[in-house]
């Protein structure tokens, strides 16, 4: 009678254990599934920001641009000088775009990495619970066999083998 209960506890006890891992990996699962939503999310912003950004960095060049050439008019000054100064101007400004733009895509792909990152983290933390869950089970069929084995010839030998005897 002590045997069968002990062999009932332990089923209980290990299914009670398979259940807890299992959830427990679902749930990290889950969050990370969570944050590689929020990473793309921040992703899709960063690609407007970054496009946004750059628009108006151009608009901004573009003024500054017309006030210089203005000034040089204003002032007289045309040539060589005043156009090499101006044109190096013009290349100044592209250059201040084209790192806004290569600044902002390169968080675009960190975000979108993070993102691929965690839905793998998400996939292995299942996967780890459903081997955990299995280990648990098995370990717990083991014990059983161990403590509640029948007492026929098949049965003392898997008790036999489990006990370490």
């Amino acid at each position: 009678m002590a045997a069968t209960t002990a062999v009932v506890l332990m089923a209980v006890s290990t299914a009670a254990q398979m259940a807890m891992q299992a959830q427990q990996g679902r749930a990290e699962g889950r969050a990370y599934e969570t944050q590689a939503k929020v990473n793309e999310i921040n992703a899709d912003n960063q690609a407007r920001d970054t496009s946004l950004n750059e628009d108006t960095k151009r608009r901004q060049n573009r003024l500054e641009m017309a006030k210089i050439a203005g000034a040089q008019a204003e002032a007289g000054l045309v040539g060589g000088t005043a156009t090499g100064s101006y044109m190096q101007s013009l290349k100044n400004a592209e250059q201040d775009a084209l790192n806004l733009r290569y600044q902002g895509m390169s968080q675009w792909q960190n975000y979108k990495n993070s993102a691929m990152f965690n839905r793998a983290y998400g996939a292995q933390a299942r996967s780890n619970a459903r081997t955990s869950a299995f280990t648990t089970g098995f370990g717990g069929l083991a014990q059983a066999f161990a403590w509640g084995a029948p007492k026929g010839a098949f049965g003392q030998k898997i008790a036999s083998y489990f006990k370490g005897a």
